[in-house]
C-alpha cells in the first residue's frame, strides 16, 4: 500500500546494504529504481524465462476447445492475461476497445476487480465483444494465446516489474502492446520491432495502436515472428537457469577459501 511505501523503502535499503549481490530482471528497472540505482555496482541482470515450446507448440484439440469457450467472438481479438487488480490497467484497455469497434477482447484472470470490470464493459457498451474468462487449466492455458491476434499488457504502475505473460505471448507468435514503466515491460517488448510500447493510462494512444494492429495483418505477422525469435534467443527458461547457476558459481568463487 502507498501509505507504507516510505517506511518499507527504508527497510528495503537497510536489507540491500547487507547484500553482496543483487539480481534484477531488467536493466531498465535498475536504472529507474530509487532503491537499486544507488547500489547499481552490486546489481546483475538475469531476466525471467519461459518454456517457449509449451506456448509455441500447442495441440489443435486444445485450441479448438478454447475456441468453443469463446464461441462466436469475432476477430481480430486482443488478449489480456493476468490478475484483475488496479495496477494492471484493464480499465484502460476496455476504454480503448470502446474506441476500436472492430476489435474484440479476451480477458483471462481473476481478482478483486473482476465484477467491477465486467460492469464497466457493460456501461461502455462493449460487453458483447469482450469475454471474461476464469484462469484456465494448465492443458488449455497455452492454447488461449493461439485464439488471439495480438496481446496487450496495459499496466499503469511499476508494480508490473517484468510481465512474464508478455514472454508467453511472444512464444505463441503474438505481437505485443505494453506500457513504458521503465521496467521489464519495455525491455522484452521492443517498440516497433516486436510490437508497440505506449504511455501508461493513455487511452487514445492504446486505441490507435490496436487499430493499427487490427488493420495491418502483415505488420502483425512481422512483429509476431520477431517476438518469437527474440524470446527464443534471450528468454528461454533453460537460459535463465543456466544464468543463475553461473551467477552462484561466480559468487562462490569470490568467497574466502
Amino acid at each position: 500500500p502507498r501509505w507504507a511505501a516510505k517506511a518499507y523503502r527504508k527497510l528495503l535499503r537497510a536489507f540491500l546494504d547487507r547484500c553482496d549481490d543483487i539480481v534484477a530482471t531488467s536493466p531498465n528497472y535498475i536504472q529507474s529504481s530509487p532503491v537499486l540505482k544507488p547500489v547499481e555496482s552490486r546489481c546483475s541482470v538475469i531476466p525471467l524465462g519461459v518454456d517457449v515450446e509449451r506456448f509455441s507448440k500447442v495441440s489443435p484439440a486444445a485450441i479448438a476447445e478454447c475456441e468453443g469457450i469463446l464461441g462466436d467472438l469475432p476477430r481480430p481479438r486482443v488478449l489480456f492475461v493476468g490478475r484483475l487488480v488496479y495496477y494492471k490497467g484493464v480499465d484502460v484497455l476496455l476504454k480503448a476497445l470502446a474506441h476500436v469497434p472492430g476489435v474484440s477482447g479476451i480477458i483471462v484472470g481473476d481478482g478483486p476487480l473482476k465484477r467491477e470490470l465486467g460492469e464497466f464493459a457493460e456501461r461502455l457498451g462493449i460487453s458483447k465483444r469482450v469475454r471474461f474468462l476464469a484462469p484456465l487449466p494448465d492443458d488449455l492455458y497455452p492454447a488461449i494465446y493461439h485464439c488471439a491476434d495480438f496481446f496487450v499488457l496495459p499496466s499503469i504502475e511499476r508494480t508490473e516489474a517484468f510481465g512474464i505473460v508478455g514472454l508467453e505471448a511472444m512464444a505463441a507468435g503474438l505481437p505485443l502492446v505494453t506500457t513504458e514503466l521503465s521496467t521489464g515491460t519495455s525491455y522484452h517488448n521492443k517498440d516497433r520491432e516486436t510490437g508497440f510500447v505506449v504511455s501508461p493510462g493513455d487511452v487514445k494512444e492504446l486505441a490507435e495502436r490496436l487499430s493499427l494492429l487490427a488493420a495491418e495483418g502483415t505488420q502483425r505477422q512481422g512483429f509476431g515472428l520477431s517476438g518469437k525469435k527474440r524470446v527464443k534467443e534471450h528468454y528461454e527458461d533453460v537460459s535463465t537457469l543456466e544464468a543463475y547457476f553461473s551467477f552462484y558459481g561466480d559468487t562462490a568463487r569470490k568467497l574466502p577459501q
